[in-house]
Formats: structure tokens, C-alpha cells, sequence
């Protein structure tokens, strides 16, 4: 048993310290504040009853730590130089460049030249005429007075009524001569009259215009012939040939880097090592035995009840002692209770009765 204390946290150790002082200082349990205790486990317990906080097994966890291997430290090294076997090629005859020519080449054409260019003139086309005969008037229609002789030294005057209308049949002199009813016989000397003469007429020859003159364009087409030339048909060119070198192999050891000395920066070396820690259960409240009901007939029936249930306390005095609190605890935690003072649940599953 005292191994196992030997290899208990830091946590569990302070833990059994607070239980031991629970167990045996007096008034330990009514110490914490009532405050604290939940309302609803007062009224169940009833007054005079104590409460204590008792906590669940703690569990393990596991992390990682990184653990120093080696530490950082500074090194002189000395690097040799780097080498390499290489061939390269070595000329023997170096390059060379050989200007090449090409004459022209001339070849003979026909082409076709203008001797004279085309021409525009200018075609007149006369007017055409035509000789017509037109009748005109030689002497116009004339009217004039003329003398007429009457018979017997009368005058034969139409008959004419008392407006001075001509009487009908007798409107004109032909028609009063002709008509005996009509004449009128008056002494007179001879009669003049107004008389129109007919026209006179001629004939003549006139130019009539048929076809007025005409102008128009006329292209006089260029007059050329063909001449032979000669022509360039490909003109002359230069070229450049370039003679390529002559080499040979040769091989030969070339430094890469050159040697030398350097100060080199060793970093610390570390490793990750995976290791387990206990994480404290959570704390809950119970009624406990109060510090004024502890004596060493309820310490000695504790210690035969662990023993019974395979928890050796290793001693039964009735004393209370790291063993029987150790003992106490594992009981607790193996059985799902929440572990530290003397509560009345473990008391019940041990089957150890309060008188």
C-alpha cells in the first residue's frame, strides 16, 4: 500500500490529507459555509445533518510533450571542395565564314510600246437642205372706187324700203338688174363705186432646212508595236558559308565549390513522447457522518466491512489511519461513488448501520 501512495499525484495526496483533517478535526464537516449546500439536499436531510463534498474518481488523459534529445550547439566543420570530371571540347580549327556569289540572270521579252497615243476629233456633219415652191402674194386684195356707165344715163339702184332696208330680192345690184321689179330708174351721170380687186399672186423657191448640222467624237485608236527587251530575271546573290570548327574531346577535373571552413548552428533535437496525467473528478455534494457521530466503534465496523469486501484497512482498531482512509477511498471510487469523507451512501453500500 505504501507503494501505491508513493506513486499517487500530487493531486490525490492533498485530497487524502483533506479527508484525513475531515475524519479527524472536530466540526471539519459544519466548517464549509450552509450557503453552499444545495437547498433541496437540506430539506431531504433535515437539521443537524452535515454536508460535505465528496469527488469522483479522477480520470486520465494523455498528451504530448516534446522531450529534449540534444541539445542546440555550434560546430566548426571543414567542407572539402566539390569536384566533377568533365569533358569539354578543345578546337583545333576554329570557325570560318566563305563568301559565295551568283551572277544575275537576264532573260529576253516581247512588249508591246505605243508609237502614238490614242486621239479624240472632232467629225462635223453639214446641215442638209431641200429647194421648195411657195405661192405668195404679189399685190394683196385692194378695195377702190370705180366708174360705172348707166344706160341711158341711169343708175340701176337696188330698191330698198322707207327704213332703208333692202326689199328681199333686191338686196344687191346684180339681183336689182336682174330683176325688173327692183329697178329703180334715176336720172344720173355716171356711178362710182367702191370696189375690192383680188389678190395677185406669185410663185417663188425657198432653202428648207431638213437635217440641221451635226458634231460628234471620233477615238483615233493608239498606233503601237511590239520591241524585244531585255530583262532582269533573277538578280545576283551573295552568300555566306560558314565553315564549322574542329574539335576534339578532352577530359579534366573542374572545382565546383571550393573548399573551406564554416560555422555551422546544430539545432536542439527534440522528441514527442506521449505521456498520461490525472485530471481531478468533478465534485459533488453528500450528507456525511458529522465530526460528533465519528468514534472508534464506527471507525472499527468501517474497517470490517472494507476487509469483507476485499479492502484491506490493515489494521481494526478503530484508529483512524492512512490505510483505512486509503482503503475507504478505493472502495468508493470502485463502485462508482464519489470519493473523500464518510458519506452515508458508501456507509449504506458497505452495510455498516449509524446507531
Amino acid at each position: 500500500m505504501g507503494t501505491k501512495r508513493q506513486k499517487g499525484s500530487s493531486q490525490d495526496r492533498l485530497r487524502l490529507a483533506a479527508v484525513v483533517t475531515l475524519l479527524s478535526v472536530s466540526g471539519a464537516a459544519g466548517a464549509q459555509s450552509s450557503s453552499d449546500v444545495p437547498v433541496e439536499l437540506r430539506v431531504a436531510d433535515g437539521p443537524g445533518a452535515c454536508h460535505a463534498k465528496a469527488f469522483f474518481k479522477p480520470t486520465n488523459e494523455s498528451y504530448v510533450e516534446k522531450v529534449l534529445v540534444s541539445p542546440q550547439r555550434v560546430e566548426t566543420r571543414t567542407i572539402p571542395p566539390v569536384t566533377k570530371v568533365v569533358e569539354t571540347d578543345v578546337v583545333v580549327t576554329p570557325e570560318r565564314q566563305v563568301k559565295r556569289g551568283k551572277p544575275a540572270v537576264y532573260e529576253e521579252i516581247s512588249e508591246t510600246v505605243i508609237v502614238t497615243p490614242a486621239t479624240t476629233r472632232e467629225i462635223v456633219e453639214p446641215a442638209v437642205y431641200e429647194t421648195r415652191k411657195r405661192q405668195i402674194v404679189v399685190t394683196p386684195s385692194q378695195t377702190e372706187w370705180s366708174v360705172r356707165k348707166t344706160k341711158n344715163g341711169r343708175a340701176i339702184q337696188p330698191v330698198k324700203d322707207q327704213k332703208g332696208r333692202p326689199i328681199p330680192g333686191c338686196e344687191t345690184a346684180e339681183a336689182a338688174r336682174a330683176n325688173k321689179e327692183c329697178n329703180v330708174y334715176m336720172p344720173s351721170p355716171d356711178v362710182y363705186e367702191y370696189v375690192q380687186t383680188p389678190p395677185v399672186y406669185g410663185t417663188v423657191e425657198e432653202r428648207v432646212l431638213i437635217k440641221p448640222e451635226q458634231r460628234r467624237a471620233e477615238v483615233v485608236p493608239a498606233v503601237t508595236k511590239t520591241v524585244k527587251k531585255t530583262v532582269l530575271k533573277t538578280p545576283s546573290t551573295e552568300t555566306i558559308e560558314v565553315i564549322p570548327a574542329v574539335t576534339r574531346r578532352e577530359t579534366k577535373t573542374v572545382v565546383v565549390t571550393p573548399g573551406r571552413t564554416e560555422t555551422v548552428t546544430v539545432p536542439a533535437v527534440y522528441k514527442e513522447e506521449v505521456r498520461v496525467r490525472a485530471v481531478q473528478g468533478e465534485g459533488v455534494w453528500r450528507r456525511v457522518v458529522c465530526q460528533r457521530d465519528i468514534n472508534a466503534y464506527l471507525i472499527s465496523q468501517i474497517q470490517l466491512a472494507l476487509a469483507t469486501n476485499g479492502y484491506n484497512p490493515r489494521t481494526f482498531s478503530g484508529a483512524i489511519t492512512e490505510d483505512t482512509q486509503d482503503a475507504f477511498q478505493r472502495f468508493q471510487r470502485d463502485n462508482g461513488l464519489p470519493a473523500g469523507p464518510l458519506t452515508y451512501e458508501a456507509l449504506k453500500l458497505l452495510g455498516v448501520t449509524m446507531k
